[in-house]
């Protein structure tokens, strides 16, 4: 229950932050996965909340056919250090805790190609490095962008990889 009103207070905090904010531009996402064993639900969502702030939210909602659900947020505060390079302070929220990691994230557009690399470092608990790179390319048809993403993440750690 504990963990279940930290991640309210979380998400009040972060609608304060965001709704708050106008003046600053903001993007996001959903997406939907469905398998043979389960379907995902992906939200993502960016805002920039000052010069030089960025805010990132993800919100991942998983359920297998038999009505077990599970889910995973992500929240991100970055600030940027050079042009496309930003330290981060992250909170992951699962069913089970609540884990801050610091890290690095890089970000380069080259036309329609992104290019979006971080890296974080769990220091609480069971100390792993997660590394997670993601190549985008958006091409515009007409008034439509199409979308296409590859994304890969993993953690290092004691357990391995």
């Amino acid at each position: 229950m504990k963990t279940l009103k930290k991640l309210i207070r979380s998400l009040a905090l972060i609608s304060a932050l965001t709704f708050s904010s106008t003046t600053y531009a903001a993007s996001g996402s959903a997406e939907i996965n469905a398998g043979n064993k389960s379907a995902t639900l992906d939200f993502k969502f960016s805002q920039e909340l000052a010069p030089n702030i960025g805010l990132f939210v993800r919100n991942r909602i998983t359920s297998n056919y038999q009505k077990k659900i599970d889910f995973f947020n992500l929240v991100d505060l970055s600030y940027k250090l050079l042009p496309g390079l930003d330290a981060i302070l992250e909170n992951q929220f699962t069913p089970e805790r609540i884990t801050p990691r610091i890290g690095m994230q890089y970000f380069h557009k080259a036309g329609n190609l992104k290019l979006f690399s971080a890296s974080t470092f769990n220091l609480i608990n069971e100390p792993n490095l997660e590394l997670m790179s993601k190549i985008s390319y958006e091409p515009q048809i007409g008034k439509y962008h199409l979308l296409n993403e590859l994304e890969a993440i993993t953690n290092l750690g004691r357990f391995g990889h």
